[in-house]
């Protein structure tokens, strides 16, 4: 696998190839990356250099799917100005109806908390999106308190409703549609986090940081009915 290093955006990454066409770029440790990598990951998409077919990005690492071989693509990235480049700093706040959770059972005697001390965690923490997740709409929340931390299930659910907010590992995950799951479900938001008939179908960037407010199964069923996106809810 050849590699050399390059420099984006002050950063310095190691240029791995992994066939012809797939490319991965690792930044070299450095304080602060990990929260610039996924932002520079999506400038870098809307470049729309021609050889790139997709990007994906996350804390760790920036991955480049080529639509065919090419050589010169380590020197058109490093041609990319990032002068314009800043990091994402939008607020959301999240809903959240926790009488709709459905695994407190299993977070209250891992983190051996009450079920209020567990809420009262979250209610006083500002998490930030690291990254999208392995479905449409599936945010991919940072800074969980360390307490919290819970590993996933060894049985995934077969089904986790549209907006249920959850724990896996040392995220914290809010479902933008329903699916398979192993996450343990603590609650659910009513807003819609992922719009397929807008374009783009989220608004929400890595880097954006959320919070969390609770709410009553009352208005929860008032705020569903609403339909609100993440972007047009004001509490």
């Amino acid at each position: 696998m050849a590699s050399r290093f390059i420099h984006l955006n002050n950063l310095k990454f190691r240029a791995s190839w992994i066939g012809p066409t797939l490319l991965l770029l690792h930044p070299e440790p450095q304080k602060g990356s990990q929260a610039l990598i996924p932002n520079m990951g999506l400038h870098i998409r809307q470049q729309y250099l021609e050889p790139i077919q997709e990007v994906v990005a996350t804390p760790h690492e920036i991955a480049l799917l080529l639509k065919h071989p090419a050589p010169k693509i380590l020197d058109q990235l490093a041609d990319i100005s990032f002068l314009s480049f800043t990091e994402a700093k939008r607020h959301y706040v999240l809903p959240v109806c926790f009488e709709k959770g459905t695994d407190w059972t299993f977070v209250c005697e891992h983190t051996l908390l009450a079920k209020d001390a567990v809420i009262d965690q979250l209610l006083q923490t500002t998490f930030s999106l690291s990254m999208w997740g392995f479905l449409p709409g599936f945010l991919y929340l940072d800074n969980l308190p360390e307490q919290l931390h819970c590993p996933r299930k060894t049985h995934p659910a077969k089904q986790v409703p549209r907006g249920s907010l959850a724990i896996g590992g040392k995220y914290l995950g809010l479902y933008g549609l329903a699916s398979p799951g192993g996450w343990h479900v603590i609650g659910n938001c009513p807003l819609v986090s992922f719009q397929s008939d807008q374009v783009p179908p989220m608004k929400c960037a890595p880097g954006d940081t959320f919070s969390l407010t609770k709410i009553s199964e009352a208005t929860w069923l008032e705020l569903r009915d609403q339909q609100l996106s993440l972007s047009s809810y004001a509490p």
